[in-house]
């Protein structure tokens, strides 16, 4: 049986954080734009951030990330990456949920942006969030 667990990030998590976002997000990048620099602002948007980073473990190994931040009325999801072998389990569903029911507690919606190229669009709307603005590349995206 498994068993995820959230822990706060620590300072070595950083090339598994950077290398998880390449390796998860790396199609989708390079579908989404064909220029190199906007290849890497993406990737300098998404590295390592270890104050509002938790790492996603399967019993105690690291299988992915999620970074949130708190503002006074959202909780903003800045990026949820699993390991290619925990994608479609459920793990990703089962945490984005409890993100939501804990800021339905604190009546605060959850936002998050996500490329218009992620199938995980579907996941977020699934869930209940709803394309609250769009770009040529990415949907913002809210549940309230």
């Amino acid at each position: 049986m498994q068993l995820i667990s959230l822990r706060s990030a620590i300072q070595s998590d950083k090339s598994f954080v950077d290398n998880l976002t390449r390796e998860v997000m790396g199609d989708f990048v390079d579908t989404t734009w064909a220029d190199n620099d906007n290849r890497e602002q993406y990737y300098k948007d998404n590295a390592f951030k270890l104050n509002s980073t938790q790492i996603i473990c399967e019993n105690t190994q690291a299988i992915g990330r999620i970074t949130l931040n708190e503002a006074p009325h959202e909780r903003v999801i800045e990026a949820i990456h699993l390991v290619l072998h925990a994608q479609g389990k459920g793990i990703g569903s089962a945490l984005l949920q409890q993100v939501i029911d804990e800021a339905k507690k604190h009546k605060k919606s959850v936002s998050l942006v996500v490329l218009k190229s992620n199938p995980a669009v579907a996941l977020y709307l699934r869930l209940g969030f709803k394309v609250v603005n769009e770009t040529k590349e990415r949907f913002s995206m809210k549940s309230i």
